[in-house]
């Protein structure tokens, strides 16, 4: 990458396959993300002021041996609703280190450490909601008064958690009214954390920490839509584009245009495609 555009060149070095058992990936420079705290509630990722971190100045050469590495593109930390509901508590940071090799303690109270560190990790957390459930166990966070809150900080036994799961289902559509029951103050910090993360962890030429999340759509049936997108160097947009957007992947798919058309380059990759009914196969519009 040279500048602050973003070289094709480079950008195909970083683009994800998932053919076969690895990818062609290569390592990218970071730098400390920009402050992100004055940016106004409700502002839109594709503006001016797209980018979380800057360019990165330098990146790994391509590899010539198109040697095969192997990595994980879709884990949850803490910020996402359904890992915290179900007792998650580890952060981008400590999803990280356990895949480079660190052990982790798991809630249950034992230690779990991977047989060999992973080459490469994107940190795919639910873009809707990101950060509200842990959110609402603060008392100094606006997310404290959610309706379901109290029902979130009771919440113990695994029957407890699985009713928590369900009451949350009907705030993630982008149902009218829904976002009332949103701080974008949060979902903007919990992003921030996890952009910065990535970024700390990229260690080029030994591990590849992509900028990444989840977004989750649904077909008419609760058919899985859902999309891992991967950004490529160190820049993302302010917010993820999420389903409290939109559930139409189309409109996921003009958002990543107007990203592109600012110079942040990303891609998404279909997660449980057996899983969509067909949804994912449709040769015509979706919606």
């Amino acid at each position: 990458m040279h500048g602050q555009g973003i070289d094709r060149e480079d950008i195909m070095r970083k683009s994800v396959s998932l053919i076969a058992l690895g990818l062609f990936l290569t390592g990218c420079t970071q730098q400390e993300p920009v402050d992100t705290s004055d940016v106004a509630p409700g502002e839109t990722a594709g503006s001016a002021d797209v980018s979380i971190a800057e360019t990165a100045e330098e990146a790994v050469a391509g590899n010539p041996t198109r040697d095969a590495y192997f990595g994980d593109l879709h884990v949850h930390t803490r910020y996402s609703f359904d890992a915290f509901a179900f007792g998650t508590v580890a952060t981008p940071d400590e999803s990280y280190e356990f895949a480079k090799g660190e052990p982790l303690l798991h809630p249950a109270g034992f230690e779990m450490k991977l047989d060999r560190p992973l080459d490469f990790q994107g940190v795919t957390d639910h873009g809707m909601y990101l950060g509200m459930l842990p959110a609402m166990t603060d008392p100094e966070s606006p997310a404290y008064m959610h309706p379901e809150a109290e029902a979130l900080r009771n919440a113990e036994s695994v029957d407890e958690r699985r009713a928590m799961f369900a009451a949350m289902i009907p705030y993630l559509a982008d149902t009218p009214g829904n976002e009332q029951y949103v701080s974008m103050d949060v979902v903007r910090s919990a992003w921030a954390d996890i952009v910065r993360s990535a970024n700390r962890h990229n260690d080029p030429g030994n591990f590849t920490a992509f900028i990444a999340y989840e977004y989750t759509s649904a077909g008419g049936l609760r058919d899985n839509l859902h999309r891992n997108v991967i950004f490529a160097g160190d820049r993302a947009p302010i917010v993820p584009f999420s389903r409290m957007d939109s559930e139409n992947p189309e409109d996921l798919w003009r958002e990543m245009d107007i990203w592109r058309e600012a110079g942040v380059e990303s891609i998404a990759i279909p997660h449980n495609s057996n899983g969509s009914g067909g949804g994912a196969y449709v040769p015509a519009d979706l919606l």
